[in-house]
This record gives C-alpha cells, sequence and structure tokens, in this order.
C-alpha cells in the first residue's frame, strides 16, 4: 500500500512540477525561439496552471512527499505572486460606479464573422445600451444590421467610404480617422479616430483587434506596429479591443509598458461567452494622458458570437486653459 502511496505522490509531483513550468516560467520564452507557441499560449492559461500546480503538489505533501510538495506549492505560489505585481503595476481602478455618467461611453464587441443570424439581436442590444461610439470587431456578422445602425448613429463608415477594421459607428463627429492593417492579416487591424465632445474636449480613441500571441512571428509583427501607431495618438487616448490576451501576460504587458497606456484593476472575463466569471479577459480597455475608466460591464450574452463585448464608462481630463 505504501508503495502505491509513494507513486501516486511522485506522479503528484512530476505533475506539479510540469504545471509551474507551463504557468510560471512560460512568459520568459521569447517569441523567436522554435516552439515558443507552447508557451505563449500557457501563459494564457497561468493562473489556472498555477493553482492546479499548487493543489497537485499539496496532495502530494499530504501522501507523505512534504519537503518536495510543499516547496513545489510555495513555487507556483510564488509564480502567482508574480503574476499579480506585473498585473497590478500596469493597471488603474475604476473611479466611480455603474451609475454615474462619466464623459464618454464606448461599446466593444467582437460579434464573430458567421454570427449574421443573430445580426439584428446585436443591433437592438447596442442600441438599446445607447453608447456614444461603437466598435465592431469581425463586423461582417452584423453587416447584416448596418441600414438600423446607420438610422441611429449620425456617423457610420468612418474609413474613405469603407467598412474599417474594426468597424465604427459614432454619435460624436469625427475630426480625423484612420484605419490599417497592422499586419499580414487585413482582417486583424485598428481603427484611430479623434472625437470632439459637446463642450470642446477631444479624445482619441484607437480600436484595435490582434491575432492570437502564439501565431508566431505574425503577432509579433502587429504588436509592434500598434506600439509605433498608439506613440503617434495624443498622450489622452483610449484604446479598447480585442486583444486575444489577458493582462498578466508579456504580450500585452510589452504593449503597455511601451505605450504608457493602463488596463483595468479588474478585468472582465469575456472568452469563451459562455464561462462568465470563469472565463478569460481577452477584451479590454486601456487608457493614459488623465483619461480613466469609471465603469466598465460586459455584454452581449446570448448573442452567438465566442466573446462577451465590453460597455466603458469614460472619464476625460479637463481642457487645458486658454
Amino acid at each position: 500500500m505504501r508503495r502505491h502511496l509513494d507513486r501516486l505522490a511522485g506522479a503528484l509531483l512530476l505533475l506539479a512540477l510540469l504545471l509551474f513550468g507551463a504557468g510560471g516560467l512560460s512568459r520568459a520564452v521569447p517569441d523567436s525561439w522554435p516552439g515558443a507557441v507552447v508557451p505563449r499560449f500557457c501563459e494564457t492559461l497561468a493562473p489556472w496552471l498555477l493553482a492546479a500546480g499548487a493543489l497537485a503538489a499539496l496532495a502530494a505533501a499530504s501522501l507523505g512527499a512534504r519537503r518536495q510538495g510543499g516547496l513545489l506549492a510555495g513555487l507556483c505560489l510564488l509564480a502567482g505572486v508574480g503574476l499579480l505585481a506585473g498585473h497590478l503595476r500596469l493597471t488603474l481602478p475604476e473611479v466611480g460606479t455603474a451609475e454615474e455618467p462619466g464623459d464618454l461611453r464606448v461599446l466593444f464587441f467582437n460579434v464573430l464573422y458567421s454570427n449574421t443570424a443573430n445580426a439584428e439581436a446585436i443591433a437592438d442590444m447596442v442600441i438599446a445600451e445607447d453608447p456614444d461610439i461603437v466598435l465592431f470587431a469581425e463586423y461582417s456578422g452584423v453587416l447584416p444590421a448596418f441600414p438600423k445602425l446607420r438610422a441611429h448613429f449620425p456617423y457610420a463608415g468612418l474609413c474613405g467610404g469603407r467598412p474599417c477594421s474594426p468597424a465604427v459607428f459614432s454619435r460624436l463627429e469625427p475630426r480625423e480617422t484612420m484605419t490599417r492593417a497592422l499586419g499580414a492579416m487585413e482582417n486583424k487591424g485598428m481603427f484611430r479616430g479623434r472625437f470632439a465632445l459637446a463642450d470642446g474636449r477631444e479624445v482619441t480613441l484607437i480600436g484595435v483587434h490582434l491575432l492570437k500571441p502564439w501565431i508566431s512571428g505574425y503577432a509579433a509583427i502587429e504588436r509592434e506596429t500598434l506600439i509605433r501607431q498608439a506613440a503617434k495618438a495624443p498622450e489622452a487616448s483610449v484604446m479598447l479591443g480585442d486583444f486575444n490576451a489577458p493582462s498578466w501576460t508579456s504580450t500585452l504587458q510589452e504593449i503597455l509598458d511601451q505605450t504608457g497606456f493602463r488596463a483595468l484593476r479588474r478585468p472582465r472575463p469575456s472568452w469563451p461567452a459562455g464561462a462568465g466569471s470563469l472565463g478569460i479577459p481577452l477584451d479590454h480597455v486601456l487608457v493614459r494622458g488623465g483619461t480613466r475608466v469609471v465603469s466598465a460591464r460586459t455584454v452581449g450574452t446570448g448573442l452567438g458570437s465566442n466573446h462577451l463585448g465590453l460597455l466603458v464608462t469614460l472619464r476625460l481630463p479637463a481642457a487645458p486653459a486658454s
């Protein structure tokens, strides 16, 4: 009996070691290394992998491998603290409540290319939420409802007569707009627009849809392009979109470190849509230059997409003294 328990403890220790490596060390592997696709994928799941590793280590300790199990559980805990510290360094808390009106409301939704059956329902949801600006990634899913959206938002098709990627609908008149691909994939790109509020203040909004970070090579090119483009935007800016990466990953932290943007302290799980609070936060709002998030919540449950949308209320910095 003791022999079987020792074997089980050994198997649990090996499992804990593998989970610690996958969750705690994967971010140290550069994109340029062969096989980097695996660590980039593991980074996304790092909190869950480390938690599972700690549990496996504690189970091994309970079976007699106290020293080794305790050591591995401690390593998983330390790696988790490191993830949390990195997240806290590059995030900001919300500054209000859902009831506060703020200065600007923006909705981002990755609607899924093939989701045309829900196009009208998505448009109805957006109109009911009544944001100032809407950004749609994979906009072909909502293309059948564009006429309904154009009837509600006076400014649409803000990219020289062709749909943007992300597609944009706005109640505010744009002063300047730009859209471009970020890499080799034309359907993954960015929108940048400058919008004026009624009181004369202006805000620059950047909408993005990035590749999954484990698509080696292409994803790194996209990040480099996005970082360069973000540097051209005014300091007081907002970036909203599907980054396909949580805030604890090296992928998103590279963007935050090099652009000065900050993510939400309490990210909203957005993928897969059916997972609710157990999902992974892949869709984010980033702010800098005195712009702050008053409140944020997910929208779009049951509307056929694999992502939830993100509706944010923003507070903009005061206009500079004339």
